[in-house]
């Protein structure tokens, strides 16, 4: 026996060498295969990274070679000419698709005065400053094309911006070649899309990464977050992965060849790589296939290849190995079995719930848990002996019986609710669930009760707290609502006496029809955003619509909740239309007096006006020289729109009127406070510097501009008052905003109220500041609530007895429409062919006299008439294609007239010409049918487009 053992040892060890060395043959010939197989690919890959790099500099040496043919060829873009440049620019664009993502015009000073580009968003970064920025500061300063470096930019997307700068004639250059720097034109070329573009070349290789010559890698498909890190500057932490930068430094000397790579604790990868010249700058481009992908096939062979000593020796193994695994698996099964009982015994005796086992034909409970005795009060030996349905009230025996009995369901549970009776007599609410199951070989059903007394109880404080809410939200001062799915799910009685409708005409409204117009498209914008987790304003104010069209002036605060299961807006509404109202006569007082302030100046203006009016009038009376009498008319002329200005002025101080905002330099707003409070400034021996800069245009009504600077320039005279000194008012641009500083060298702000100057009636001046200098307190309160309106701020410095400077920021970018467009062309007046026949109705008979004379120069017949009754008259004995007509008339009211003349021809024609400076005039003008309104005074010019615009 033992012989046979030594005899079987020594074969086995014969075989196992037989083994080991058929093993080492195939493994060597394995790596010689696979070495020579991974020379060829790479090779391959090199080949295909040539391409790649060469195609990588065509394409961009394609675009710049593109873009200078289009510029020398293209006029007007160096004229400036946008509504050219646009068609022009969306060829280019088109010719690029795909590659270019937009193509921006830059001025002389790197402000972006135009962009084409399929992204909305873009075009709001029109008048931005990118003077800065590599692709404006290298073309203007070298006059050449410029390729900059790639632009990681919000969203992830990576832009290499190409520019060429652009030159204009030199007008006043004796030199003909002279030429004049016009600005830069350049455009943004995707890399993520040239990335895919050539990722999609690259068919089976799974990675590339391109790098510059500094050692950043700039794309990197598979590793985005190694992309824009200098892999020298890192080496330290790279390390961690890479073994050797051998192959990243022959590409940052600009070589073209092949090698291998090992990232720890991964397979070699095979890289080619090709260097890409981009005029200065150049790049390098790596393709990079895992080693693995390309020798798998070889893997497969060698796999087949050891299969057989393999299964040789798996099959001896397996016999020694078979009989045991059946022993211990036995003995497992055995274990598990065990171990199960016992968990299923402990979770019985733990459970916190109460668990009964009952005979399902007599009832008698046969085993219950802990927590069933803790539960009924009864010890185990006396449940163990009861019936079940002895623990339930006597009336509910037939329900309980069919609970625990042959009656219980099988396949489910049996949810029930009971009242169960404990030993004491105390019942308990308890929720039952029963089931049909095996137990020791026979039918019983297992149950199990839980006590949700507790749970019933606060069911019930909450339904009740709920019906106090729902009645504190029904009956508050303020009224509430809740809007789902652009409806109005529960509004309480505040809010039906407020909106006028009831709860069942309001459940059909959509509530976008309860908000006015004007505000209707921000109330709707905030609501989806808020309703996707944006965050917007919580507060603000708006104009509701009632149910009879009443415009009510509301303060809303808004929140999101959760109503019925899904997402809503629970709205609280304060009316506060009366407040407003008080607000607004309080605002109209604090601008008639601060109007009161300049009476003194506007009387010297006037008195110099009419002087110079006066004179020229007698000179033109006496002279007999047609030129001087011609001159004495224009100057006439001139001083009439100084007045005329001087009044307009005047009544956007102290009118009340809805803001009207358009296009404004609020430069000018400021120069017309200047014109008529300067006389005032020299009187109180107030020095005034200006320094005012070019600025962009914002989106404004200029009258309440007008009133901030008003209250800066005459808080300023005051705090100087009575020695008088120098006032510096700068205007300038800062970034996106604009910058207006009032500086003063006046008596300064005490440091106990310059944290309150913003508030109402905090005050140094008049009763409130204990001075004989008037003031109300009121006038920074206001400015400072007109600049909060337009996203601004007012920022003060100040030190007694040193002056004090107001600093005021207007952010451009937020104060322009959304249609705002880069430039209007003004259509000169159309002649009028035709001759017509017009009414003239004015109660003054200089205006009647030289409008007729100037309507009669122009070819057109003119009746005349000082009243309006006898105006009327004419009109209905004679045809006329135009009545002129004043409002203001002593015998009849130029409403009256209109709507007295479209009864008789309701095509008629009408213009009013009025002094009235009231817009509820206006509007009452047009409601009664005129179809154009001119304010006096006016140039005949204007009278004359408005009579082409409303008869051709």
């Amino acid at each position: 026996m033992k012989i046979r053992l030594k005899q079987n040892h020594f074969f086995w060890a014969i075989m196992f060498g037989l083994l080991i060395f058929i093993l080492g043959l195939i493994y060597h010939i394995y790596q010689v295969n696979k070495f020579q197989l991974a020379q060829l690919y790479n090779q391959q890959q090199l080949n295909l990274a040539q391409e790649m790099a060469l195609n990588l500099e065509g394409l961009f040496d394609e675009a710049l070679r593109d873009l200078k043919a289009y510029l020398s060829n293209n006029p007007f873009v160096k004229a400036g000419d946008l509504r050219e440049c646009e068609y022009e620019m969306g060829l280019v664009s088109n010719k690029m698709k795909g590659v270019t993502t937009s193509l921006m015009r830059l001025d002389k000073n790197g402000v972006l005065i135009h962009i084409f580009s399929e992204d909305e968003k873009q075009k709001k970064l029109i008048g931005k400053d990118y003077r800065r920025e590599s692709y404006f500061e290298e073309p203007k300063t070298t006059g050449r094309p410029f390729i900059s470096n790639v632009v990681l930019e919000e969203g992830g997307k990576k832009r290499v911006y190409i520019s060429v700068p652009l030159y204009k004639e030199a007008v006043s250059s004796s030199t003909p070649s002279a030429r004049e720097f016009a600005g830069v034109f350049a455009f943004s070329i995707d890399l993520n899309t040239i990335t895919n573009q050539l990722l999609s070349r690259l068919q089976k290789v799974r990675n590339f990464w391109i790098m510059d010559d500094e050692g950043n890698l700039l794309v990197q498909p598979k590793h985005p977050e190694m992309e824009f890190r200098n892999i020298f500057r890192n080496q330290g932490e790279c390390q961690r992965c890479h073994g050797s930068f051998e192959i990243q430094e022959r590409m940052v000397k600009g070589e073209s060849g092949t090698g291998e790579s090992c990232v720890k604790g991964s397979q070699k990868n095979l890289v080619a790589f090709a260097p890409v010249n981009l005029g200065e700058k150049r790049w390098s481009l790596a393709v990079v296939t895992p080693a693995f992908e390309v020798t798998h096939i070889l893997g497969s062979t060698l796999i087949l290849m050891l299969i057989i000593p393999i299964w040789f020796l798996i099959g001896f193994l397996y016999i020694l190995q078979t009989n045991k695994k059946k022993a211990k698996a036995e003995i497992e099964h055995w274990r598990k079995e065990k171990e199960m009982s016992e968990k299923y015994e402990n979770l019985f005796r733990e459970a916190k719930d109460a668990i009964l086992v009952t005979d399902c034909e007599s009832g008698y409970i046969l085993e219950a848990n802990p927590e069933a005795f803790k539960l009924t009060g009864y010890s185990r030996e006396e449940l163990l002996n009861m019936k079940v349905w002895k623990l339930f009230p006597e009336d509910k025996i037939e329900e309980t019986s069919k609970i625990f009995s042959q009656g219980c369901p099988e396949e489910k549970r049996k949810f029930s609710q009971l009242s169960l009776v404990r030993k004491d007599g105390a019942q308990v609410l308890v929720e039952v669930s029963s089931k049909l199951v095996d137990y020791e070989g026979k039918k019983v059903v297992q149950t199990i009760a839980r006590d949700i007394t507790e749970r019933k109880k606060a069911e019930k404080a909450l339904k009740e707290s709920e019906e106090k809410y729902r009645n504190l939200v029904q009956f508050a001062h303020d009224a509430i609502c809740i809007i789902q799915d652009d409806h109005i799910k529960f509004a309480n009685q505040k809010f039906l006496d407020l909106s006028g409708y009831s709860w069942e005409e309001l459940k059909e409204v959509d509530f976008k029809e309860l908000v006015a117009p004007e505000h209707r498209e921000m109330v709707v914008d905030r609501y989806y955003r808020r309703q996707k987790g944006e965050k917007v304003p919580e507060r603000y104010e708006l104009t509701l619509l009632t149910r009879n069209g009443e415009r009510r002036e509301v303060d809303l605060s808004v929140s999101l909740v959760e109503y019925q299961g899904k997402m809503a807006s629970y709205c609280f509404l304060r009316d506060v239309t009366q407040n407003k109202k008080l607000q607004q006569q309080l605002i109209q007082t604090e601008k008639l007096a601060a109007v009161g302030t300049l009476a003194y100046g506007i009387a010297h203006e006037f008195n110099n006006i009419l002087a110079g009016m006066m004179a020229n009038a007698e000179l033109g009376l006496i002279s007999k020289e047609h030129e001087q009498i011609k001159e004495c008319f224009e100057t006439i002329v001139e001083s009439s729109q100084r007045a005329s200005s001087i009044t307009n002025n005047l009544l956007a101080f102290a009118r009340q009127k809805n803001a009207k905002k358009e296009l404004v330099d609020i430069t000018e707003p400021l120069k017309s406070v200047l014109s008529v409070t300067r006389r005032e400034l020299e009187k109180h021996n107030v020095e005034l510097i200006e320094k005012f800069k070019s600025i962009p245009k914002i989106y404004c009504d200029s009258g309440q501009f007008s009133e901030v600077f008003l209250n800066m320039i005459t808080n300023a005279r005051d705090a100087m008052y009575p020695k008088g000194g120098t006032l510096t008012i700068q205007v300038e641009s800062a970034g996106d905003c604009i910058r207006i500083i009032f500086k003063d060298t006046g008596c300064g702000i005490p440091e106990e109220i310059k944290s309150k100057i913003f508030e109402p009636f905090v005050t140094t001046k008049g009763v409130l500041g204990k001075s004989d200098i008037p003031g109300t307190g009121l006038g920074l309160f206001l400015s400072y609530g007109i600049i909060d309106g337009y996203q601004g701020k007012i920022e003060v410095e100040t030190k007694v007895g040193r002056g004090t400077r107001f600093t005021i920021l207007i952010p451009v970018s937020k104060n322009l429409p959304r249609d705002f467009l880069l430039e209007t062309r003004i259509e000169s007046t159309k002649e009028i062919e035709k001759k017509l026949k017009i009414l003239l109705v004015d109660d003054e008979s200089p205006i009647c006299s030289s409008l007729k004379k100037f309507l009669e120069s122009k070819g057109h017949l003119v009746a005349t008439s000082l009243r309006g009754k006898e105006g009327l008259e004419l009109f209905k004995k004679d045809k006329f294609d135009l009545v002129l007509s004043d409002i203001t008339m002593p015998d009849m009211d130029g409403i009256e007239l209109i709507k007295k003349v479209k009864e008789k021809d309701p095509q008629a024609k009408i213009i009013v010409i009025t002094g009235h400076i009231q817009k509820e005039k206006e509007e009452k003008a047009r409601e009664a049918g005129a179809d154009e309104v001119l304010i006096k005074p006016f140039k005949n010019e204007l009278l004359y487009q408005a009579i082409s615009k409303v008869a051709i």
